[in-house]
């Protein structure tokens, strides 16, 4: 039981150490951490729900409460669903990074699926970057902003999930996740960027997460989250995560495992290995095992103790 001056809330966002946080009733308030949180080595972020203490007329985070889940880049908690973006060109993708991204969220516990945006720039790239991930047995929607084709799919997607989920858009900068979002919700107005032309980047408009309330109906509301475009993801900031763990945050593999003949086998350079041959017969994409290559000889440099 709350004491009158203590309170429940979701964290929206954070911009210099000051929180905004939607209570219960929908009313928004500024807060501040309390400042022990420093000694926890732990701090609130997006999408936490939070126990908020009224003093006099402002008000502290006093507890961080018991979270599902959790990414640090994008900082962001309690998701229930991770939209990895990417554009198939202008900027070209970088398939290694959206398959870690993909991994790290199987490896945190949350449902990820693969939205592929800019349809109208390139549609045979978009068509085969879709099934490279529909075999990997991912949910995939393909889009584009510019001509509004997709992008109610993603919408009934996220109408379907009910009250009080969050979604969050991440990929890399440049990739049209903010474009997307004003497609999906026009309300949002969100700024955009425009591509580098020098570098095929795009210039950076998400500085940091925030959650955004959008109403289903009477009494019911989700989150979308935008977020920072990344170009680094480390597999070290998930603790106990080895290259052992790595082959069941790949969906695809999972059916084919059985198929090995080695003991322990890493996928990896084996004879008879089952996930190898399914790559050889064209069952999983070579793409996919590529970055699974990739990522297991990054984890193989970890020190185990981490």
């Amino acid at each position: 039981m709350t004491e009158k001056n203590e309170l429940y809330g979701i964290i929206i966002s954070c911009v210099g150490g000051l929180y905004t946080v939607r209570k219960t009733d929908g009313e928004t308030v500024r807060a501040r951490a309390k400042g022990a949180f420093r000694y926890e080595k732990t701090s609130p972020i997006a999408g936490d729900t939070v126990l908020l203490r009224r003093e006099k007329d402002s008000f502290e985070i006093n507890k961080i409460c018991e979270r599902k889940n959790s990414l640090l880049r994008p900082p962001v908690a309690n998701l229930d669903m991770l939209f990895v973006s990417f554009a198939p060109t202008s900027p070209e993708p970088n398939l290694l990074c959206v398959d870690k991204l993909l991994s790290i969220a199987q490896a945190a516990n949350i449902n990820a699926a693969v939205v592929i945006t800019k349809k109208d720039l390139s549609e045979k790239l978009a068509f085969e970057y879709e099934e490279i991930y529909k075999k990997a047995g991912l949910s995939v929607f393909v889009t584009s902003s510019e001509h509004g084709e997709g992008t109610d799919a993603v919408k009934d997607f996220i109408y379907r999930g009910g009250n009080g989920r969050i979604y969050a858009f991440a990929g890399a900068s440049g990739v049209g996740k903010s474009s997307l979002m004003n497609a999906l919700f026009p309300s949002l107005t969100l700024k955009t960027g425009a591509l580098s032309e020098k570098i095929s980047r795009g210039k950076q408009t998400t500085r940091t997460v925030e959650l955004f309330p959008i109403s289903l109906a009477e009494d019911e509301t989700v989150f979308v989250a935008d977020t920072p475009g990344f170009s680094v993801l480390e597999f070290s900031a998930i603790s106990g995560f080895h290259k052992e763990d790595l082959e069941n945050t790949f969906p695809e593999f999972q059916k084919f495992k059985c198929d090995c003949r080695w003991r322990g086998c890493t996928h990896t350079k084996e004879t008879d290995c089952g996930i190898i041959n399914a790559v050889n017969r064209g069952d999983i994409a070579k793409q996919r095992h590529e970055s699974f290559l990739a990522m297991y000889e990054e984890l193989a440099k970890i020190p185990s103790w981490k």
